[in-house]
């Protein structure tokens, strides 16, 4: 595979991680078979709840966005009744490898992305230790762009982060693509289609599990998402897996 080119033509050479790294054991997989669908993850939409945009196809995910002004997700978050009593334990998770393979939708105006929500997020305390959110992968489709990045101290006036960002990708292709992180004491080495493309601690390492979020938005997110032509829709990402592999 070609290196990933930057927009000022200039290009990174990416240096390659083995599929379970370090002889890592395979502990998790969503294959999103609908056996799983309530037990490990359920629905979380941004505009309009009463309408699910997920729809499940021998084993594979499509993250759909249909006419009309809302998007939605999956994620691992334990689910709740309306009396708080955990109905499904979800999944959360700490360190270890993750990875999703996907087909990155070649449309302007929505945004994909494969996230983590770990520890206490909104703890403006302790830096990244106590809470992190953990951006896998973001797909911003006006710059053909995928950003890496770590949040913490909350969304406010304290919050912080760290990312990079690689445009002119080429990875809307059509083809599936790898996105992975590996989290570990050293810190968050990211990584696309096996080669690794950043490392960072943020405010240090986080050692608070975290759940795991697939979401697809629509909304005003300035030129690096563009705007969505209705014309377009609807849209499928389509999701193959999700899985976690933990060191020996």
């Amino acid at each position: 595979m070609a290196p990933i080119a930057f927009r000022n033509k200039s290009t990174i050479t990416l240096s390659y991680v083995i599929a379970t790294p370090d002889g890592g054991v395979f502990v998790w997989i969503n294959d999103l078979s609908s056996a799983l669908r309530s037990t490990n993850h359920d629905a979380d939409h941004y505009i309009a709840p009463t309408v699910k945009n997920e729809t499940y196809c021998k084993n594979v995910l499509f993250v759909t966005g249909p006419e009309g002004v809302y998007s939605g997700a999956v994620r691992t978050l334990p689910i709740k009744d309306h009396d708080g009593n955990v109905k499904a334990a979800g999944y959360t998770h700490g360190f270890g490898y993750y990875e999703i393979r996907c087909k990155l939708p070649d449309v302007e105006g929505i945004w994909h992305a494969f996230w983590m929500m770990c520890g206490n997020v909104y703890s403006v305390e302790n830096g990244s230790t106590d809470g992190v959110e953990i951006d896998v992968f973001e797909y911003l489709p006006a710059l053909d762009a995928v950003n890496v990045a770590l949040h913490w101290d909350g969304y406010d006036e304290a919050h912080k982060n760290a990312h990079k960002r690689y445009e002119k990708t080429k990875l809307a292709d059509g083809k599936y693509h790898t996105f992975g992180m590996n989290w570990d004491e050293s810190g968050y080495a990211f990584y696309i289609d096996g080669r690794k493309v950043w490392k960072s601690t943020g405010d240090g390492v986080c050692y608070e599990n975290g759940y795991m979020k697939i979401s697809t938005e629509y909304g005003e997110w300035g030129d690096w998402v563009g705007k969505l032509d209705l014309k377009d829709l609807p849209v499928d990402w389509v999701i193959d897996y999700v899985k976690i592999y933990d060191k020996k």
